[in-house]
């Protein structure tokens, strides 16, 4: 399971974004760009605001592992992370790729609960990572 170091660091790479996700936005879009892979929509044609479970769903899903390999290499360049790109994805659930999405689109919502939605996705996941964390380290 060559993917987990890569996974592991890329996510502990997201929290950086947990207050600044107009930026972790800009740079989920420019993945797409360095990849040629066209972007996902999510809201009314344009991506506004994420959360970090989305952002791991866009490469978790129904698409060829040369297009997660891909991704991933772009994501490697613009988040910094340093641990080597997987090649294989064993044991990964993938999504379906109609529900890649953990939030509801923007005319469900008003924007208030979306972004209190987002929020909430953004601390269970520090949450979840800082969980991790605690385990690794207590296993040294």
């Amino acid at each position: 399971m060559d993917w987990m170091e890569f996974y592991q660091e890329f996510a502990d790479k997201l929290l950086l974004y947990r207050s600044n996700r107009d930026e972790l936005v800009k740079k989920v879009s420019l993945v797409y760009e360095m990849t040629s892979l066209p972007m996902p929509k999510l809201e009314s044609g344009e991506l506004r605001d994420i959360d970090p479970f989305t952002v791991f769903g866009f490469f978790n899903k129904g698409i060829t592992e040369s297009n997660r390999v891909s991704i991933l290499k772009a994501v490697k360049t613009l988040f910094g992370v340093d641990a080597a790109v997987p090649d294989t994805f064993t044991g990964i659930p993938v999504l379906n790729n109609m529900h890649a999405c953990f939030y509801r689109f923007s005319d469900c919502c008003g924007s208030c609960e979306m972004s209190n939605s987002r929020s909430i996705s953004c601390h269970l996941f520090a949450h979840l990572t800082c969980q991790r964390l605690i385990a690794v380290e207590s296993d040294i």
